[in-house]
């Protein structure tokens, strides 16, 4: 995600265009299991570093700092494309920034794709510190910034756990659709444990 204003700036205005026609709308955007060497081009807001209890400083996000320590899956989705650590500060702090710059245009609820990636370096082994961290200050934002004072927060799990809390307000898998076989009308069925389709 490279910092696009005028994307912003669109999308926020056809939300509230949405809105003003259907108010109980919700969007959703998404915090995917991938970090890109973009991230080093985007200044850390004063804003993100007051949430993590640190002094401003005027610095970068940092890619390496990200990936640090999940070096098995550096360039996971390509070259310079790297699955994050969620154990590492650096990361939670990048999540927590783009939440809140996706709440800040009127988006409501944010997918978290797979936690499992994410959390695959030590975080899952240690009950999800990082993501109950960046969570937990993602839904304080929501509950004093956003319309309804609520965000929603879901991944593709089954279920996650940190300190006896689910750490989703609900669970979401990619259903893929079956083509049923000789069909004239486009028809597909929903078979437990198909993949080979597109979501």
């Amino acid at each position: 995600m490279d910092l696009n204003i005028k994307w912003f700036d669109d999308a926020r205005n056809k939300i509230d265009e949405i809105h003003s026609k259907d108010p109980d709308v919700f969007f959703q955007a998404c915090l995917f299991e991938i970090v890109t060497e973009k991230v080093d081009r985007i200044p850390v807001p004063y804003w993100v570093f007051e949430a993590f209890g640190h002094k401003p400083e005027k610095r970068n996000f940092s890619y390496s700092a990200m990936i640090k320590g999940g070096e098995s899956f550096e360039n996971h989705w390509g070259t310079g494309k790297s699955v994050p650590n969620m154990c590492n500060e650096e990361t939670q702090m990048w999540f927590y920034y783009k939440a809140v710059r996706f709440m800040e245009i009127g988006i409501e609820a944010l997918h978290s794709g797979q936690i499992n990636l994410m959390s695959r370096f030590g975080d899952s082994a240690a009950g999800f510190p990082g993501f109950n961290r960046v969570f937990t200050l993602i839904r304080q934002y929501a509950k004093e910034y956003t319309r309804r004072g609520i965000v929603l927060i879901d991944a593709h799990c089954s279920g996650y756990i940190s300190n006896g809390v689910s750490l989703l307000d609900y669970c979401a898998y990619p259903i893929r659709l079956k083509e049923v076989a000789g069909s004239d009308h486009l028809e597909a069925a929903i078979t437990p444990g198909y993949l080979d389709s597109i979501i």
